[in-house]
């Protein structure tokens, strides 16, 4: 079995439970950082451009594009969604990470 089937299979048969309450406490703080900077996106010209490029294609109403009010395809949401939360480059590199390192 190669390695993204054994990571889906992990994710897929974990339950919430199995998860030990300090990761749980983090993955729930990198989740609202990445919503926080994905908001910020909205005002930079990359996360416009592509909020309204992903509104004038349309399509089914399948996943939402993160604060733009509007549900869009599955792979056009992850696409917005993907820039609005690099658009301020706010992820820092380094070995802390102690910026912003939930968007990538």
């Amino acid at each position: 079995m190669r390695s993204t089937e054994r990571l889906a299979r992990l994710v897929a048969e974990s339950r919430l439970d199995d998860i030990p309450a300090d990761a749980l406490a983090m993955v729930k703080d990198r989740f609202l950082d990445a919503v926080g900077v994905s908001l910020a996106g909205l005002v930079r010209d990359s996360g416009r451009i592509i909020v309204g490029h992903v509104r004038e294609r349309g399509g089914k109403a399948e996943a939402g594009v993160i604060g733009a009010g509007f549900r869009a395809p599955v792979d056009a949401a992850a696409l917005a969604n993907g820039v609005l939360a690099h658009a301020q480059l706010y992820e820092d590199d380094g070995t802390d990470l102690i910026g912003h390192p939930s968007s990538p």
